[in-house]
């Protein structure tokens, strides 16, 4: 029972390590990888919605970045929850449990992130991060509840 409770905790950590890496790259790199995706997402994009100054491409960049601290703490949020299922406690505390964890590593990430070139920590990154992580959560329970329900009808 104990080994699968620590293979559980698998996702959580690899994904905490795939954060760290990303985290752990100069203001260069984690341009150039923005920056690169960016031109991937532009060129989805007709060029008549695009503005001439460039405005568009500015805050398409911004909603870009934001939008992967939310995606990668969603998904770090629910591999907290997936780790805490099968401990013997009550489901409400695992959940407030998964998005505390989440909330805490995004601090020390934000910290991390002070001491690399180029970067600096973002306490707006860290609201962003623990709402990925809350929104995850908080959608695996309505699945739950919707799930219950829809059994609870069939009987």
């Amino acid at each position: 029972m104990k080994e699968k409770r620590v293979i559980r905790w698998l996702p959580a950590v690899i994904c905490m390590a795939v954060i760290f890496a990303f985290s752990a790259q100069n203001g260069e790199e984690s341009g150039e990888v923005s920056s690169g995706f960016l031109s991937m997402l532009l060129s989805l994009i007709p060029k008549e919605w695009l503005d001439p100054d460039g405005s568009t491409k500015v805050l398409i960049h911004f909603l870009v970045r934001k939008a992967a601290h939310f995606s990668v703490y969603a998904l770090l949020g629910s591999s907290y929850l997936f780790a805490l299922w099968r401990y013997s406690v009550s489901p409400a505390l695992k959940g407030v449990l998964a998005v505390a964890m989440s909330f805490l590593y995004a601090c020390t990430d934000e910290f991390h992130q002070g001491f690399v070139a180029g970067r600096g920590p973002s306490f707006t990154d860290v609201l962003i991060d623990s709402s990925g992580a809350a929104a995850a959560v908080g959608l695996i329970f309505l699945f739950l509840l919707l799930r219950k329900k829809a059994i609870n009808n069939k009987d």
